[in-house]
């Protein structure tokens, strides 16, 4: 019984007002404009309210239903029907086009808490030109078109699943054909399950991912299974089919218990392909690839099998596979069962011994039973969603149906399949009863197949134009017309087609075919029904069509020449005139008339003789259809098509990035590039960093964020590329050039100073490293007077930098004879120099006369003798002399490591000692690690965290004479994740998994084996041919598992000699080979399918 029906806003626009609206301007809305121009928003569009669902009550239902006991196995509910009886006569919003020659019908169809609807049409016949879309309420999916290509001879249509409670149906015919329309929405399914995100309850985690290695035998088999729908509320799973004859017919074979009523239901089957894991246990999928619709064929309720015939034949985009069958009885001796258990990915389950023949549901052998047990899978299992999949055979053949048994993982798990060796025939000889007469159709006795990619037979493009022919007088000849058929054919296996036609009346006109093209020619009065046949060789492979001739006092209208395509930038216009692109043999007036096969790509619009072409949005491709009508003689038409391409056009670069100067020791930058770029459609970008130098200065990105990482001294340039993907592709690029530095600071000479009044002493100050300006270091004593210093000011620059400037002194004459102390602080200011603070020097400074005797005491009271006086002080010693300066002469050692003249080894994360065994005067020290680290003692540990070329460098200094003595450190794999061993020829990378070697050769004789540069990381490395500073070869292995379920392989060289780059997966033994050919500038390596092992578990 039919649920309550609201609509809300209920809005029906007779015919005769369609003059009016057509001049109706589209309204403003949230969300994006309507595709079609000269539409009302969609706040305007009726409303359909279906009932609300209970989204987690619905899902207990399910559960406490799925433990009722019994066998396991049957399809998986994933919406509630409700059921309607609502068509454009009555219902929804008719509009005119702003064209004035294409009728719309909307309504929006709305369930609260749905997180799926998908709709089921009872009633479905498109007139040509017309098409069914079905999108959510903001546009961004998109269910069809659907067109006269999808009317049946059963009429229904039943769609995808499309996401959320809110959708909307749009309508769009010809004026002239819309009484041909006969559309009657018959069920809204709303889903309590997602089957867009898999939000719901996922498979088992016994189930393997047909993308591992399970699965690496069976390929071909995995892209025939698929999962399907029924009645918009329950799905199973089920499988294309092979047949002997081998035209391509497109065959499913699933089981009975899937359907309640299959000879009633089948219409409503929706096949969703490919729904899989691109990678062993990771990376998502998407059920875009669908089909809806079928015939039954067989159904065999006592071994649960039905074969159905799909509507529609594969699409060879989805690049599905026609499995091969067996019908013997012999028990398999293995099997592998491929299913979507819960509608979830596809998953793969095997069987290692053989198969019995029982009675459903039962252990003990049956001679004459119709289904084969599994006893127990080795891997994976059935569960509820795997019914109606298929059980393969050890020849990859299918062999039984899955009908249920004991679900989902563990041992003593037995699952039955309906035998095809039992429905194979029956013994009424039904056709309807027996897979025989479908799967053999020939009859040719065969018991079994192999499968095979489908044949794609032609397609017809466009529906073909009525024409007319002129009935010749007495005594006058009979003109023909001649058609050329190609424009309104493809073929999409690119097969060579050939054309036939014939008349319904020959004794009206006749036809004749040569190549492509048809003649017509005049017998006399009347009409008669051309059909065109064109095959492309292979069986089933043909497609026909149909158009009607007249034969009277009139001619068809004739195109002449062609209207050349174009290709514009969005929101550019272009004109093409008409004039002479159409005659007529009788001398009557043309009616012109102009549309666009899709307005949101291009849209056109005609002014007397002329079209004017407008680009809205790209990249994409809409095709302009000008006709021009013989209305005043036969109402016939000619046409002309022509594509417009619009561009959308690329970023572009705005100013430049600023130089930037990094340190070492001092972290990194981080440069924000957006501001640099625009996209004239206002498009969003997405933004990639390489450095020309990844061993002095290394690049990350994140979002529109640069991050600069210094490495080690030197100059790199850092493209970053800003790319429309959502767009055209294209990109535009900006560079910043890096200079990495030495750590900034300044070095004092000394720390204390001595001076005696009225003489001077002298240290030094320098700077570090290069300033990006001009630096000032002002030197200031404190402590009131006691000494002074001149200059008062130091001065640096990018040119003087590295020369120390001399301070000098002076002690400060005064009248005591006390010994003096000061403090000379120094001030840092300018360029990059700013924050950047210097030691102080502490001074002391001595009297410069001895002091005076003291003055003897007077006598006191009565006389007496004097006191004798006191013996006068020792002076202090005056201190020694600090001894001299020697320029030092910077080294190290290293515990830890195993070193040699040129490398030493370490292992990641493991402790390495250093110790400064520098000789000469050292008053500054600084090591560098090169990922960042730096220390100033004189025994530093360090570890690094990843594997990879690192260089130790220690600096030294007296104050005036720099010294640096630097190591290479290769830090290899704490737990190695492959056997690679690394030594001068051969590369290991990401943690010693893959081996990476060169061969290279000149032409001259020469060749060698390329030596690694000791740079790089646990990713990336470089290889040298002759000189090992100058790398020829840089390769990188990365892991892009989370993206698309592969390890990649990047490259890059300028030689052009020849060479062989190959890269080894240790784990499995998988070997890429990448080849410059002599002489050839070398291509950049991009093979983001290298390796698949190392996303899962290796293969065997």
């Amino acid at each position: 019984m039919a649920g309550s029906l609201r609509l809300a806003a209920l809005a029906v626009v007779a015919l005769g007002a369609w003059a009016g609206t057509a001049s109706a301007q589209p309204g403003t809305e949230a969300g994006p404009a309507p595709s079609i121009p000269g539409l009302a928003p969609l706040s305007e569009v009726p409303v359909l309210e279906a009932p609300p669902i209970d989204v987690q009550g619905a899902l207990a239902a399910v559960r406490l239903a799925s433990t009722a006991g019994g066998p396991g196995g049957g399809p998986v509910p994933f919406a509630e029907p409700f059921t309607v009886d609502v068509s454009p006569v009555g219902y929804g919003r008719w509009e005119a086009a702003s064209d004035g020659e294409t009728a719309v019908w909307r309504l929006r169809v709305v369930s609260e808490g749905a997180v799926s609807l998908n709709l089921g049409f009872s009633r479905y016949r498109m007139p040509p030109g017309g098409r069914l879309r079905v999108h959510t309420l903001d546009g961004a999916e998109v269910l069809g078109p659907y067109t006269d290509a999808d009317n049946e001879a059963h009429g229904e249509l039943w769609t995808p699943v499309l996401p959320g409670g809110d959708a909307v149906i749009e309508v769009a015919v010809p004026v002239d054909r819309i009484g041909e329309l006969d559309l009657g929405l018959a069920s809204v399914n709303r889903g309590f399950r997602d089957l867009v995100s898999i939000a719901s309850p996922s498979h088992s985690g016994c189930q393997v991912d047909v993308a591992c290695s399970d699965g690496d035998g069976y390929r071909d088999q995995i892209r025939s299974v698929g999962h399907y729908s029924v009645s918009g509320t329950f799905q199973c799973s089920g499988a294309l089919a092979n047949n002997t004859a081998e035209d391509g017919k497109p065959y499913f074979l699933t089981a009975a218990h899937c359907f309640i009523d299959a000879s009633r239901q089948v219409a409503s089957v929706v096949v969703y392909w490919n729904y899989q894991r691109p990678a062993c246990g990771s990376g998502d999928a998407t059920r875009s690839d669908s089909q809806s619709g079928a015939v039954l064929r067989v159904e065999r309720r006592d071994v649960d099998i039905v074969l159905l015939e799909l509507d529609d034949d594969p699409d060879p985009d989805h690049e599905l596979y026609l499995a091969g069958w067996d019908s013997g009885s012999s028990a398999p001796a293995s099997a592998v069962g491929i299913h979507h258990p819960r509608v979830h990915y596809k998953s793969i389950s095997t069987e290692s011994d053989a198969l019995t023949r029982t009675s459903y549901f039962k252990d003990a052998p049956a001679a004459n039973g119709s289904y084969w047990r599994v006893a127990e899978w080795d891997t994976g299992g059935m569960e509820v969603g795997s019914s109606g999949s298929p059980l393969f055979g050890p020849n990859k053949r299918i062999v039984g149906v899955l009908r249920g048994g004991d679900e989902a993982c563990g041992k003593d798990r037995s699952s039955w399949y309906g035998a095809l060796t039992a429905a194979w025939t029956s013994s009424d000889g039904s056709s309807a009863r027996q897979l025989s007469d479908w799967l053999d159709p020939g009859g040719t006795g065969a018991a079994s197949r192999d499968g095979m990619d489908p044949n794609s037979k032609p397609r017809s493009l466009r529906a073909l134009d009525d024409k007319a022919v002129k009935v010749p007088g007495d005594g006058e000849t009979a003109e023909s017309l001649t058609i050329d058929l190609a424009p309104f054919f493809v073929d999409p296996d690119g097969d060579a087609l050939t054309y036939t036609a014939v008349s319904s009346s020959e004794s009206a006109v006749t036809v004749s075919a040569s190549g492509s093209s048809v003649t017509l020619t005049p017998v006399a009065s009347g009409s008669a029904t051309i059909t065109v046949t064109v095959t492309d060789g292979n069986p089933g492979g043909s497609v026909t069509s149909t158009f009607r001739v007249t034969a009277g006092d009139n001619r068809s209208p004739e195109t002449v020449g062609t209207l050349a395509a174009h290709t514009l930038n969005e929101g550019v216009a272009a004109q093409v005139a008409l004039a002479g692109a159409f005659t007529d043999g009788d001398g009557d007036t043309l009616t012109l008339a102009v549309s666009s096969t899709d307005t949101a790509v291009a849209t056109a619009s005609l002014a007397d003789s002329t079209v004017t072409v407008t680009a809205v949005d790209g990249p994409a491709t809409a095709t302009v259809d000008v006709t021009a009508t013989d209305a005043g003689g036969s109402n016939t038409r000619a046409r002309h098509r022509f594509d417009v391409t619009v561009l959308n056009e690329p970023p572009q670069a705005v100013g430049s990035l600023a130089d930037v100067a990094l340190h070492l020791g001092e972290g990194n930058q981080v440069v924000d590039v957006s501001s640099v770029f625009d996209d004239p459609d206002n498009e969003a970008l997405t933004y990639a960093a390489s450095s020309s130098a990844p061993e002095v200065a290394r690049s990350t990105i994140s979002g529109s964020r640069v991050t600069l990482t210094p490495v080690s001294r030197g100059s790199a340039t850092i493209t970053v590329t800003a790319t429309d993907l959502d767009g055209s592709g294209t990109s535009a690029t900006q560079t910043i050039a890096v200079r990495v530095k030495g750590p900034r600071g300044v070095t004092v000479s000394t720390d204390a100073l001595t001076v005696v009044e009225g003489s001077t002493a002298t240290y030094t100050v320098a700077l570090d490293s290069e300033p990006t300006g001009e630096v000032t270091i002002t030197p200031s004593v404190s402590s009131g007077g006691k000494a002074t210093v001149s200059p008062s000011s130091l001065t640096f620059d990018a040119a003087d930098w590295e020369t120390a400037k001399t301070v000098t002194v002076e002690g400060v004459e005064d009248a005591d004879s006390d010994r003096e102390s000061a403090t000379i602080d120094h001030a840092v200011s300018g360029a990059d120099y700013g924050s950047i603070a210097a030691a102080s020097v502490r001074v002391r400074v001595e009297d410069d006369e001895d002091p005076p005797a003291p003055e003897p005491p007077l006598p006191s009271g009565g006389g007496g003798p004097p006191p004798e006086p006191e013996p006068e002080p020792e002076p202090e010693p005056e201190p020694p002399p600090p001894p001299p300066s020697r320029p030092p002469a910077a080294a190290f050692t290293v515990e830890g490591a195993a070193c040699d003249e040129e490398l030493c080894r370490a292992v990641a994360g493991e402790t390495l000692r250093f110790t400064d065994t520098s000789t000469g005067t050292v008053r500054f020290r600084r090591w560098e690690f090169s990922d960042g680290n730096t220390s100033r003692s004189g025994a530093p540990v360090h570890a690094w965290s990843l594997p990879g070329f690192h260089e130790v460098t220690l600096e030294v200094s007296d104050g005036s004479s720099p010294s640096t003595a630097s190591r290479t450190f290769l830090a290899t794999a704490a737990e190695p994740a492959g056997t690679c061993t690394g030594d001068a020829e051969t590369l290991c990378l990401q943690d010693s998994r893959y081996a990476v070697t060169v061969e290279w050769r000149d032409g001259k004789g020469g060749a060698g084996a390329g030596r690694v540069v000791h740079a790089g990381t646990n990713d990336s490395g470089m290889f040298s041919f002759f000189d090992g500073a100058n790398w020829e070869v840089l390769i990188k292995v990365l892991d892009g598992c989370a993206t698309n379920g592969h390890v990649w392989v990047f490259g890059g060289s300028t030689t052009d000699l020849g060479y062989v780059i190959r890269v080894t997966d240790t784990a499995t033994g998988a070997v890429k080979e990448y080849r410059n050919e002599l002489g050839t500038s070398a291509a950049a390596i991009t093979d983001v399918e290298a390796f698949t092992a190392s996303c899962g578990s290796p293969s065997p």
